[in-house]
């Protein structure tokens, strides 16, 4: 191969080697790097997750004997009818099922009971510890989310049917609210034959953020991807505000290859999007991915495409090993660093 065309390879590559590059050195989403003391921290709280692995073993074993003890009573059948025995089969079958619907039952009742008192502990030995050693007047509501209505009016979610989401944080900044937490958004869609189809339109994190100065109208800054050498993914699905707001092209080709821009006037666009900001706005996007930002008023509405879900409780043995404070300190500073280098990409014209 060329030189000439090794560096072009070279060069389109370099999107993706950055990006694995941040993920694995810390700046990345879910990223650990857990010490020795991470590891032999609350002990009993993964004693007991540990536990919950198996119970689910449990359960799993259940079935298959549940399974396996029926499948030899109805393979031994022609043994019960050549001695008329056929009462007694009925009833090993009728009590075979019914205590592997009771074992399972129990089994899952235990497990269920477990996993709340474990989320509880987790909630308050790992969540709570970490978000006040980080944002020490920080509120957390592990149930609650960012709401994705609000989102969707404003143009950085799509459609939706359904949503969920967990861990809303709320601090306060500058005398103003500020607001984080994860949510997830699917949409349903029924076929021909009535099936219903689900899939998920976003997963990540939902912010909340200020602005500065006062904008009197509205600006929304959608990233697209491209789904081929030609042509970029279209925002379908997202709410088009017709009446309050125009696509605008900016002066840069590049940046309109990576961003689509919505706002109600041109002078209201180009006053947030400075060279200044969309140079930090497009080394945002080759970090983190895809993302939609507004701007109403003095408030930031961002929604961050990660994938990935902060404070998830960990299941799998090596994560419930590394689960620590610590841990969960670096995964709530990577989702606050997302949300400075935004809130100050976003605010570089009023600060500069």
């Amino acid at each position: 191969m060329k030189q000439e065309d090794l560096d072009k390879v070279n060069e389109a590559l370099k999107p993706l080697f950055d990006r694995i590059n941040v993920l694995t050195n810390g700046a990345g989403y879910g990223q650990t790097n857990s010490s020795e003391e991470d590891r032999q921290s609350n002990p009993e709280l993964k004693k007991n997750i540990k536990e919950e692995q198996q119970y689910t073993a449990l359960f799993i074993a259940c079935i298959a004997i549940s399974v396996s003890l029926l499948t030899v009573i109805m393979f031994l059948q022609p043994f019960f009818d050549y001695f008329n025995l056929n009462t007694l089969h009925s009833v090993l079958l009728g009590v075979s099922q019914l205590a592997g619907i009771i074992g399972a039952f129990i089994i899952l009742h235990k497990k269920h009971k477990l996993h709340e008192a474990n989320k509880a502990k987790y909630d308050t030995d790992i969540v709570q510890k970490a978000l006040h050693e980080v944002l020490p007047n920080a509120i957390c509501r592990p149930e609650a989310f960012v709401n994705p209505t609000r989102l969707y009016h404003l143009g950085v979610v799509s459609q939706y049917t359904n949503a969920r989401g967990s861990y809303l944080i709320e601090y306060d900044k500058n005398g103003q609210k500020c607001f984080i937490s994860n949510l997830t958004l699917t949409y349903e869609t029924e076929d021909s034959e009535g099936r219903t189809n689900s899939k998920t339109v976003f997963s990540g994190q939902a912010y909340i953020l200020e602005y500065r100065s006062q904008v009197p109208g509205n600006v929304r800054i959608m990233t697209t991807s491209d789904t081929n050498l030609l042509h970029k993914e279209k925002l379908n699905g997202f709410k088009k505000r017709e009446r309050d707001e125009e696509k605008i092209e900016t002066e840069s080709m590049e940046f309109n290859n990576n961003f689509e821009v919505y706002a109600s006037d041109e002078h209201t666009a180009f006053y947030c999007l400075s060279p200044y900001v969309m140079e930090q706005l497009l080394e945002m996007k080759r970090i983190y991915g895809k993302f939609g930002v507004a701007i109403t008023g003095n408030v930031i509405s961002i929604a961050l495409n990660s994938k990935f879900s902060l404070f998830e409780m960990p299941f799998l043995k090596g994560e419930v090993d590394n689960m620590s404070v610590n841990n969960s300190k670096r995964e709530l500073q990577n989702v606050l660093s997302f949300a400075q280098k935004i809130e100050d990409s976003i605010n570089g014209r009023v600060k500069r």
